[in-house]
């Protein structure tokens, strides 16, 4: 290896600088040769690169002194949050420890791309070994700490941003390490800054991999405008921005690029990527990307029980939307900010709450007090995990006949889990009782030993990654081998349910599209049936969502070239296997079990929707065991009128008298469009209602036309049976005419 820096060119044109390792530590001691023999250049982002020069002082703690602990019986003190979230541990997570040992085994040099994200003071200073974390210094173990978020410059110059990013950019433009984007409005357009994208604009900052700047010099970032501040501090709305969290909230393995039939293909091995654009990389992780294709992240979204958004939200009925990730993730509080700051209505709190259940509880058991984690701080990290996997989803069961219907909505910005699809997923428990006696269940879970009945499990929520024949090939392993995260180049499956906003196409673009399962454009929930079976009385629904499964655990167990495997699996069993956390649970009593031969509204609660069986309805609802809908709207009268021509009690009557009612028919028809055509252009009350009169009227003239056919001559009269049909038809396009002069439908 070299002793000095070596420049890497990028097929793009980028210039990366790769430190070498012996310049910044001493060697680490030699390993088994990795699967694929990748090295760092493979690994190689834009982005501030390292150097032994940035220095972050002081060290995390010291912030407490002004930003913690000055309220009593109270987290919301930023530093106080922010320790007992997985940001500040995230160095010292065994879970990512472990799967790291067995990415470094696999892909060799490819844990530095770990560390950028999960220590990224060590690795900006250079103490990233690219093979292990040995090198780190103690104050590197704080994770993602306060020096590096409020140190974070937005890396797409914008109006709106501190002068002095401008001069940190373009130094990065100089040594081609500045991260791009792409114009929102022409998605093939490289940009740097919203200006490069004139009428398309804003840009789009082409998220993941660890792709963030940081200002060199201490000068401290943060959404609020203060003048006097022992140290120096900037104005930055990217700090309210989600943005902010696209650098290491997505997640692409640059060692493949995507094919025009979507499979990954494996690189030209001691280089970077070819294009270094994301959706052209593997997809490990896209939780940024799915929120912004999201409605969340295009309108926001209004949420009249204010489950998101704190403060802000806490008037009921809110009507304030929510929209970025710190919308949720870090809620406002009216709070301080420092010791000696104002009272801030809008404080965003540091917890940073998301769906990791138990590793905060073993990182305490691992590194005890010196992690900054006590009893107390672990047991509110925990209960706000809860309540925020409580706020994510909701369940709604609806009965019919025999059969339950269970929809799962998903009430959050991304996928629903979304983020390190490894061990991580979501599934429903159905558990149906006469009485107290259960008789059938589907979806059970073994505490005792952590394992899910697959057999008998209707639905799970998740995604796999597999390494394909080719890969395999090259690494040993056979086709299908899941949970290789630096090796995967197959998503297996994938039945996370989407956001809302969801679209098919954009989510495939981005690579973020459901795999052997499917969701309608807009969908952002999904529903299984159930069947009842017999004297059930009773059913109780659960939707669960586990962290780390036995399947992950036994894998990092047995998979680690080291110790860290059989310890992590040794704090999974401590810490309950993972237990599985509750987002939402119903309890029903069952109407009696029966078919459609009891009737519509037979299972169906009062009110609730039904089908009468008559297509010219609309709005059909159970009342008092009676379904019934009723002709309410324009296309529900031309239902009507459909009808009349296929009659089988007219289907006899003269062809003088079929001449004179399609003739009839027409005039209706066309006085109906009329109207029609008047509402929807937003006439005036007036003139719709005088042409729904038209319609009436031609109505009127219709029903004469058949009493005076039942009346007419031998050879040319209807029966009773058709006339009543006709007069029948008629008198229900009168009153729906009635109706839709009094709501403008």
């Amino acid at each position: 290896m070299p002793n000095g820096p070596v420049d890497v060119l990028c097929p793009s044109g980028m210039l990366l600088r790769r430190m070498p390792l012996l310049a910044l530590v001493a060697a680490a001691p030699l390993a088994a040769a990795p699967r694929i023999a990748t090295d760092g250049a493979d690994f190689l982002q834009p982005g501030t690169q390292p150097s032994p020069a940035l220095v972050f002082e002081p060290a995390a703690p010291v912030c407490q002194g002004c930003h913690g602990q000055y309220r009593d019986s109270s987290d919301v003190e930023p530093w106080d949050g922010w320790v007992a979230s997985m940001m500040a541990q995230s160095a010292r997570d065994p879970v990512m420890r472990a799967a790291a040992a067995i990415a470094n085994a696999d892909a060799g040099q490819s844990v530095e791309t770990c560390i950028r994200c999960h220590a990224p003071i060590g690795w900006l200073a250079g103490r990233s070994t690219g093979a292990d974390f040995a090198a780190l210094e103690p104050a590197d173990l704080d994770g993602v700490t306060c020096h590096v978020c409020h140190r974070m410059v937005d890396p797409i110059g914008r109006a709106v941003n501190p002068a002095a990013d401008a001069a940190i950019l373009d130094a990065l433009q100089t040594t081609g390490t500045r991260p791009d984007g792409r114009c929102r409005g022409s998605r093939d357009t490289a940009c740097t800054a919203d200006a490069d994208c004139g009428a398309a604009q804003p840009c789009d900052v082409a998220a993941g991999q660890g792709r963030y700047v940081v200002d060199p010099q201490d000068r401290r970032r943060g959404p609020y405008d203060i003048a006097s501040i022992p140290h120096v501090m900037l104005f930055s709305p990217f700090h309210r921005a989600s943005d902010a969290c696209a650098a290491c909230h997505d997640v692409s393995t640059p060692t493949y690029t995507r094919q025009p039939d979507d499979t990954y293909v494996l690189n030209d091995l001691g280089q970077p990527h070819p294009t270094q654009r994301p959706e052209d990389m593997f997809p490990e992780q896209r939780t940024y990307t799915e929120w912004r294709a999201s409605e969340f992240a295009a309108t926001g979204v209004v949420f009249p029980d204010g489950r998101f958004g704190g403060a802000r939200t806490a008037m009921l009925p809110n009507v304030v939307p929510v929209s970025s990730c710190q919308d949720c993730h870090m809620s406002n509080a009216a709070a301080q900010g420092c010791v000696v700051g104002p009272t801030r209505a809008d404080l965003g709190q540091h917890f940073f709450a998301g769906g990791n259940t138990w590793v905060l509880s073993a990182i305490l058991a691992q590194d005890g007090t010196s992690s900054g984690l006590d009893d107390a701080s672990v047991a509110a990290a925990h209960a706000r995990t809860a309540d925020m996997l409580g706020k994510a989803a909701d369940l709604e069961l609806t009965q019919a006949f025999d059969a339950l219907s269970v929809r799962v909505v998903n009430q959050t910005g991304h996928k629903l889990p979304t983020g390190y699809p490894e061990g991580r997923r979501m599934w429903l428990a159905v558990r149906f009782f006469a009485g107290t006696t259960l008789l059938a269940e589907d979806g059970a879970y073994d505490a005792t030993t952590g394992t899910l009945d697959l057999a008998h499990t209707t639905k799970r929520y998740e995604a796999r990654h597999v390494v394909d024949a080719a890969v395999g090939a090259l690494a040993g392993l056979p086709a299908g081998t899941p949970f290789h995260l630096m090796l995967n180049n197959r998503v297996d499956f994938d039945s996370r349910i989407p956001p809302r906003g969801f679209t098919n196409a954009a989510f495939a673009a981005l690579g973020a599209a459901p795999v052997g399962y499917a969701y309608a454009d807009g969908q952002f929930w999904d529903d299984t049936a159930y069947a009842i079976p017999a004297g059930a009385t009773r059913v109780e629904v659960t939707l669960y969502h586990q962290t780390t499964t036995r399947e992950y655990a036994e894998f990092l167990r047995d998979g680690t070239p080291d110790g860290t495997g059989p310890a992590v699996y040794a704090q999974w069993e401590a810490a309950g296997l993972s237990a599985p956390a509750v987002l939402a649970h119903v309890e029903r009593e069952l109407a009696p079990r029966c078919t459609r031969a009891d009737g519509p509204c037979c299972g169906i609660a009062e009110g609730g929707a039904c089908d009468d069986g008559d297509a010219c309805t609309s709005g059909d609802v159970c009342t008092a065991g009676a379904c019934a809908g009723a002709v309410a709207r324009y296309d529900d009268v031309r239902c009507l009128l459909d009808a009349l021509g296929a009659a089988p009690a007219c289907a006899d009557a003269p062809k003088s008298f079929a001449r004179a009612l399609a003739a009839r028919v027409k005039g209706v028809r066309s006085a109906l469009a009329t109207a029609e055509r008047l509402a929807g252009h937003g006439a005036s009350a007036r003139r719709v209602r005088s042409a729904l009169r038209r319609v009436k009227v031609a109505l009127a003239k219709l029903g004469a036309r058949v009493a005076a056919a039942e009346r007419a001559r031998r050879g040319k009269r209807i029966t009773h049976e058709c006339a009543e049909a006709v007069q029948g038809v008629v008198e229900r396009g009168r009153a729906a005419i009635g109706t839709l002069g009094s709501s403008r439908h």
